[in-house]
């Protein structure tokens, strides 16, 4: 690893010719799987997305590679009555999942990784993840939360608490209001 910080651009910014080019130093694709969800009113709508790129940007300043635009539709995880929370069926998003990380491989990208912001994105994660890295067994496929794709750092993984607030007070302080946290 280096201390100077490799090329990464945004996939969406980039010309074809400039793609293909970052591609060919660097095959390495970041997808930010996020979710549009009630965090409390201390958090953003967007957190988990805004966590997963964050994170992304941190891992792509070291290996170089493309960062897709955020996948901001999932569900799972039960806040869904909540206003400003959209959830998903899982057959959309396994859909939308499967179809994008096998045109990211035909593309060639050698490495995809997928870094889910919404801790249920874990289970589906989970089923696909296999079967689709079975299809391209020339390439490498790693997805997870940051909880489980950089091995067990012995957090527990909250919804709008403690380690969560943590990480955006790190990543995007802009965007947490702590003002807005009541006891308990």
């Amino acid at each position: 690893m280096t201390d100077t910080p490799l090329p990464w651009r945004r996939y969406e910014e980039l010309r074809p010719d400039d793609l293909h080019a970052l591609v060919s130093a660097h095959p390495i694709a970041y997808w930010p799987l996020g979710l549009l969800e009630h965090h409390g009113w201390a958090l953003p709508v967007g957190y988990d997305g805004l966590k997963a790129d964050h994170i992304c940007q941190r891992l792509a300043s070291r290996t170089g590679g493309a960062i897709l635009p955020t996948m901001w539709w999932g569900g799972g995880g039960g806040h869904g009555d909540f206003r400003w929370t959209h959830y998903q069926p899982d057959q959309a998003t396994t859909a939308i999942l499967d179809a994008t990380v096998r045109q990211l491989f035909t593309s060639g990208f050698r490495v995809v990784v997928l870094l889910a912001g919404h801790y249920p994105w874990q289970s589906l994660l989970n089923e696909r993840v296999p079967v689709l890295a079975a299809e391209h067994p020339d390439g490498l496929l790693l997805a997870g939360t940051e909880l489980t794709i950089g091995g067990d750092l012995g957090l527990q993984g909250d919804h709008a608490a403690l380690e969560e607030t943590s990480y955006g007070l790190a990543l995007f302080p802009r965007h947490i209001d702590l003002s807005a946290l009541t006891s308990g």
